[in-house]
């Protein structure tokens, strides 16, 4: 069972074991969380939880104390948007953003939710599986009115939960459809699906920082405040730091930026030959990227006779689909042989 709760919100919750009642105590990871007792509400034990209106979605957790002791801890998460329990069939969701929660029952019978959505709008489609207990290789699917499916996902930023961010084109109707491709099911296949007009982060940039420096970057998504100060503090060293002042937005995950005892630099764009290399210093740490199919960034640096020198890129460590290769050049472009490690 899955316990959930909109913050702000009260929420029942009931209870299933043996020795819980009379509940002398309800305990949660977070002080921002609180509980009581409802020994009014039959058959079973039930409480009644709230979540602070402050406090930052995700996982927590809760106990009892009773007759028997401290009951084991289970996880408990909270949400700024309204929860809803899917029971079975296609659902109707009379308004937008929602949580909906769910188990797949029956192998490859699809889990439909129907929403009106309006022309400008950018929705968000997130499935969340593994990270709240369940399991399975899920895919979704969204349908216009027509039954035509206008956007597609099954997996996103290395995971195998998908996401999608859709601009509607027209208002109307809309299904997003859920499917598990292996065609399994049963009671952990459980995922959480959170739709709406929702602030999603994708990403920031650069992904390190200087020590010393102004430690500020952009944050990249979708919905997001005009204005977005993400920072992080840069008074010594780290091999990656969270960044600040986006807590309070949704995201995959950890964004960590590195902050590096030497230059950090932007590549500047025109660098896509090696006539338009851009200059840097060495060592240095610079932070690319690869705006269009077939791009490629050059840069230039001076080295010296007799140097052994360490090129290397980082892609999949900090989360980016990018397969990279490395080239280098001389001053003209002609490469420079290379068979395991070259010298200059």
């Amino acid at each position: 069972m899955l316990f959930r709760s909109q913050r702000g919100v009260p929420s029942r919750i009931r209870l299933n074991g043996r020795g819980l009642t009379p509940v002398a105590g309800i305990h949660f990871s977070s002080p921002e969380i609180h509980g009581r007792w409802l020994p009014e509400v039959t058959p079973g034990t039930w409480i009644e939880v709230e979540a602070d209106p402050g406090l930052a979605p995700g996982r927590h957790e809760l106990s009892v104390t009773g007759p028997g002791g401290e009951s084991a801890k289970i996880a408990f998460y909270v949400d700024d948007v309204r929860q809803i329990q899917r029971q079975s069939g296609a659902i109707y969701l009379s308004r937008l953003p929602a949580a909906v929660w769910s188990r797949h029952d029956r192998p490859g019978e699809p889990d439909d939710c129907i929403f009106e959505a309006f022309a400008g709008q950018t929705l968000i489609f997130d499935v969340n599986s593994v990270s709240v207990g369940g399991r399975g290789n899920y895919a979704l699917a969204l349908l216009d009115a027509n039954d035509r499916v206008v956007a597609s996902n099954d997996g996103f930023d290395g995971s195998d939960d998908p996401f999608l961010a859709f601009d509607v084109p027209r208002t109307g109707y809309y299904r997003i459809r859920v499917t598990e491709e292996t065609l399994q099911s049963g009671e952990d296949f459980t995922y959480r699906l959170t739709l709406g007009e929702l602030p999603f982060v994708t990403g920031v940039f650069p992904r390190s920082v200087e020590v010393g420096s102004e430690g500020k970057l952009e944050v990249t998504g979708h919905n997001l405040p005009a204005r977005l100060d993400a920072r992080v503090p840069t008074v010594e060293p780290a091999a990656g730091l969270p960044v600040e002042r986006i807590e309070h937005l949704r995201r995959r995950g950890a964004l960590n930026v590195a902050v590096v005892p030497m230059a950090a630099v932007v590549e500047q764009e025109p660098n896509d030959s090696a006539q338009q290399g851009q200059p840097v210093p060495f060592p240095v740490e610079i932070n690319g990227r690869i705006g269009s199919p077939g791009d490629g960034d050059f840069f230039t640096f001076e080295a010296h006779a007799g140097q052994e020198l360490v090129v290397e890129t980082s892609a999949a460590r900090i989360g980016s689909p990018l397969d990279s290769r490395i080239e280098i050049l001389t001053r003209d472009g002609k490469p420079i042989p290379q068979i395991g490690r070259a010298h200059v």
